[in-house]
């Protein structure tokens, strides 16, 4: 465990590492003297700043805890404050909640610090808290680019200012081309293409087998940590029971080593697929621990190139997982920061519901909505499509307030957090920008459902009825959605097909779409649910 910081130093610099910088190669690390001592901080406002699943809230702690352990045995001084103890030891010390100012406050007292030195946090209102709690203690604060993504904020704002409008499809050639992955002496990509996405929406098949993550034995810190989250958020979403994720480097590595091994080589043609029966598929599940900082995106990226240059995967599985690594995520975390704070509060088309109950509680007799919200409770996890064409979809759909949504996915999912889940629900999920980062609001109806799951075969609903007894919800709710929203979308170009066959429907048919979402929309929020419902008084319910 850390020992104790030797107050007698003096050493005028401390390093603070936040709870997602869980790396060795930490630029405020490598650079600062070996003598300085590191402050870390379990946060209780962030904790409970929105439901956040108690795995997610054990692989965070236990994750920073083992940091701080191998910090110590590298010959480091750390001062800890951890929720949950009663005593400190070994540089442990007690705090209620966690609190920046008093924290830091005590931590600088120790030491004789005068100059904080960290990396920018990675969300916008962290870094603003850190600024808040620094300068009322007379301490200066030195922000260092943050190393663990590969364009640094100011590159991307430079690359953002040359561009006449943003587009994700440039800016991955570009990281492509400052990193040299997947290209050939000229510079041009392998096999004559930059992207292979055409081929990673392949539906999935009868009997398909996958191999299940490697197991992950909870060490007593993990147990500890794991104990502490269920008496300290036992209000909080999920159980820490069946907890099963790498909260080290070293783990993370055999994690991923696991997947190019098992999962990398079918990986790209059944990326967007969604089956009954596993959770995991032949996913990477590397985004939690990539997201503290117990890999580098980099490290991954070239790894998958090597897969794919000595045969062992084909250049889709390879291309589809690489772009997300040095293509989407890090455009994402461009985009955030270039537009916050303001644009956090888009909303294009004026949504203000709130998150339907049942998405809270899992009643539904909606298979693909029960199966992924079962998970999602369950594990914390689920994989993209799962999320934005199910989950998303219905918020979408639904007229859920983006903020909202934005709140609810940050707490439901494992890896999410704000840089990351901001862009992607007001951007690539609702169109809440207008376009700015993608290109179209990703409503789909049940037909997309159908075509890239199983969920769909034995559902109580049928996925090719529109309206009538038994029609699924996601298809008048996708149709009533874009007659309500006509006027917003009807300039946009990847909506001219759809908008097109909105136009060929009767008005008696387009008054029924509306009145059975009306009368779905009502029964979620006057009982809560689809589900059980007793005197039911339409067909819509049936």
């Amino acid at each position: 465990m850390p020992k104790r910081s030797n107050a007698s130093s003096g050493c005028p610099v401390s390093v603070w590492v936040m709870q997602d910088q869980l790396h060795h190669g930490l630029a405020s690390l490598v650079d600062a003297p070996p003598d300085a001592p590191v402050l870390m901080i379990e946060n209780r406002a962030w904790a409970d700043e929105v439901d956040h699943h108690k795995q997610k809230l054990v692989l965070i702690y236990s994750a920073m805890r083992h940091f701080a352990q191998e910090l110590v045995q590298a010959g480091r001084t750390v001062d800890y404050y951890a929720l949950g103890i009663r005593r400190g030891a070994n540089g442990f010390h007690p705090t209620p909640d966690g609190d920046f100012a008093r924290c830091l406050a005590d931590h600088a007292q120790r030491h004789g610090t005068r100059v904080v030195r960290m990396v920018e946090p990675s969300e916008y209102r962290v870094q603003a808290e850190v600024r808040r709690v620094v300068d009322p203690l007379g301490l200066s604060l030195e922000l260092i680019p943050n190393n663990l993504f590969i364009l640094s904020r100011e590159e991307f704002s430079e690359w953002d200012r040359s561009q006449r409008e943003l587009v994700m499809e440039n800016f991955y050639r570009r990281m492509r081309a400052r990193t040299g992955i997947l290209l050939d002496e000229d510079g041009l990509p392998l096999e004559g293409r930059w992207n292979f996405d055409l081929e990673n929406r392949v539906p999935p098949m009868e009997n398909m087998e996958f191999t299940p993550p490697p197991s992950v034995e909870p060490d007593a810190i993990t147990r500890q940590v794991a104990a502490m989250v269920e008496a300290e958020f036992a209000g909080h979403t999920g159980s820490t029971a069946g907890f099963n994720w790498p909260v080290t480097a070293r783990d993370t590595r055999a994690w991923f080593q696991d997947f190019l091994k098992h999962r990398l080589r079918l990986f790209g043609m059944y990326q967007d697929a969604m089956v009954k029966d596993s959770w995991f598929m032949y996913h990477s599940l590397l985004s939690p621990m990539l997201n503290l900082g117990l890999i580098h995106p980099l490290e991954c990226a070239r790894a998958a190139e090597h897969a794919y240059l000595s045969g062992q995967v084909p250049i889709n599985s390879a291309e589809g997982f690489i772009r997300q690594l040095i293509g989407w995520r890090e455009y994402l975390y461009g985009v955030y920061w270039s537009r916050m704070p303001e644009y956090r509060e888009n909303n294009y088309f004026g949504f203000g519901r709130d998150v339907p109950e049942l998405v809270r509680h899992g009643r539904t007799k909606m298979t693909c909505l029960k199966i992924v919200l079962e998970q999602t409770r369950e594990r914390g996890y689920a994989h993209h499509i799962q999320r934005l064409m199910i989950v998303g979809n219905l918020f979408l759909l639904l007229g859920v307030d983006p903020r909202r949504a934005i709140d609810w996915f940050r707490g439901a999912y494992i890896d999410a957090n704000d840089w990351a889940t901001v862009p992607n629900v007001l951007g690539m999920l609702y169109f809440a920008d207008a376009g700015d980062i993608g290109s179209k609001p990703y409503a789909v109806s049940a037909n997309y459902i159908s075509k890239m799951s199983d969920y769909c075969a034995k559902c109580h609903y049928r996925s090719r009825k529109r309206v009538g007894v038994k029609s699924c919800p996601y298809n008048f709710l996708y149709w009533n959605f874009l007659s309500e929203h006509h006027d917003k979308l009807k300039s946009n170009k990847r909506m001219s097909m759809v908008l097109n066959l909105l136009r060929k429907k009767s008005p008696g048919e387009l008054q029924l779409i509306k009145r059975y979402s009306q009368d779905f929309m009502r029964l979620l929020a006057e009982r809560g649910t689809d589900s059980k419902v007793a005197g039911a008084d339409h067909a819509v319910l049936a």
